[in-house]
């Protein structure tokens, strides 16, 4: 385990990143690979969720530290200026096109970008990791936990990150009345219906279950457990070996996990609503090659994996209706946007540059 919550962060969201080569699910081709391999583990009564598709996209968004947002006709996201410098950028959306570039915030490199009335909440990533607040046209910036933080999420009008020491707090919208939830190092907790699901940092990187009005915490793994998503009340997670990683899903309601042992991946998978294809799992297999696969959620237990035809670095963020993938360079510097309609329409966009793909 990691010391310092800085390092574990920063590990985690390597992995992240380097884990999602791009593809494009417009062109993807079928691909032969091993027949996979999957473990059942049986395990206790579980519980129950209330999550539907917007939910369970609302925690894929939160996963890749979520860099844009869409509301209504607008969209907010990371972007460039034209000396290449990080910037907090808004644009309009006309008929699910953007345009309309304006900079928000200079010096900025906003991740867990979230909305409260008419305010932007996020984590400034530019070094200080501060948690920032502007308003939606870009007047009043606000500093709001003035120390290296992550993980940040606004959940019924308060605000939950983990603080410099790895803690998980909740606070008022105004940084304010800070209280520690979890007094030990973890990641990617995540709050929903009273609970908080999150990766423990003192029981070897397990994911754990905290009930909030009577802090009842359960054990849900035994191994190490990245980037945890909920669909359909299945638990989906990425189980991190010495030979490599696998995807993981456990019922909820009976806590049975099933460990698909083959194909391996590298880094975390990722979870995805393909239009026409449903959810979809992508991730980078753990042989030679570069570019991402994917396969649906359906097929994850005996079906093909289908290669993309990208082969950048991608990382997926859920916005509004629509998808956004950031779309790297094999160094890792972030090349574009790509804006994915309902009609799995692509648009590419950058510092106020768009290409329809």
């Amino acid at each position: 385990m990691l010391k310092t919550f800085e390092a574990i962060l920063l590990c985690a969201m390597t992995l992240l990143l380097l884990s999602l080569c791009g593809c494009s699910d417009s062109t993807t081709t079928p691909e032969k690979t091993p027949e996979p391999q999957v473990t059942v583990i049986e395990g206790e009564a579980g519980l129950s969720t209330d999550f539907d598709t917007a939910a369970s996209l609302r925690m894929a968004s939160f996963m890749g530290a979520n860099r844009a947002l869409i509301h209504g006709d607008q969209l907010w996201c990371f972007d460039y200026d034209e000396n290449a410098s990080p910037v907090l950028a808004s644009y309009t959306l006309t008929n699910g096109v953007p345009g309309n570039f304006t900079i928000l915030q200079t010096d900025c490199v906003p991740e867990y970008i979230c909305m409260e009335g008419d305010r932007l909440y996020y984590i400034n990533d530019n070094g200080s990791a501060a948690i920032e607040s502007i308003g939606t046209d870009g007047k009043d910036h606000q500093v709001l936990v003035d120390e290296p933080c992550g993980f940040m999420q606004i959940c019924e009008g308060e605000l939950y990150f983990c603080d410099a020491a790895g803690r998980f707090c909740k606070a008022a919208l105004d940084g304010s009345g800070r209280q520690v939830l979890i007094d030990d190092l973890c990641c990617y907790p995540y709050v929903f219906d009273g609970m908080v699901l999150y990766q423990s940092g003192k029981d070897g990187e397990s994911l754990h279950l905290l009930t909030l009005e009577d802090g009842k915490d359960r054990k849900l793994t035994s191994a190490v457990s990245y980037a945890p998503v909920i669909i359909e009340n299945m638990l989906y997670y990425t189980q991190m070996t010495d030979e490599g990683s696998r995807i993981c899903r456990m019922a909820l309601e009976t806590g049975v996990t099933e460990v698909f042992d083959s194909p391996l991946i590298q880094g975390a998978a990722e979870f995805i609503l393909v239009p026409g294809q449903g959810w979809t799992v992508r991730a980078v297999p753990a042989d030679a090659r570069i570019s991402q696969s994917s396969i649906s959620l359906a097929e994850l237990d005996g079906g093909a994996w289908r290669q993309g035809g990208y082969s950048g670095y991608r990382l997926c963020d859920w916005a509004g209706e629509q998808r956004v993938d950031a779309f790297y360079e094999n160094g890792g510097r972030l090349r574009s946007f790509v804006l994915v309609g309902a009609d799995g329409r692509e648009t590419e966009y950058m510092a106020g540059v768009v290409r329809q793909k």
